[in-house]
């Protein structure tokens, strides 16, 4: 039986496709960054410009909410590792 982490999940509990679609993506942004160093920025700011103008407000709502979500779940953990060390 697979040992428990600290929030009662198997320790070895990793979600293969979320993993590679994240290493893919941040390759896919960096590579590029690093092949064209002059190009690269402007291509990100154009990327940037596109998503900001096309989704305005929504963007930046959707942004802080995600701030925010990311500033609870710490918060949870925290509080989770505290009680997990107290006993």
């Amino acid at each position: 039986m697979a040992k428990e982490g600290l929030s009662g999940l198997p320790k070895n509990n990793i979600d293969w496709f979320v993993f590679i679609a994240s290493v893919a993506l941040v390759f896919l942004v960096c590579v590029p960054q690093a092949v064209y160093p002059v190009e690269g920025p402007m291509l990100l700011d154009r990327a940037f410009t596109y998503v900001t103008g096309e989704f305005g407000v929504v963007y930046v709502l959707m942004s802080v909410t995600t701030l925010g979500f990311l500033g609870y779940l710490r918060g949870r953990l925290l509080t989770c590792l505290t009680t997990a060390l107290a006993e």
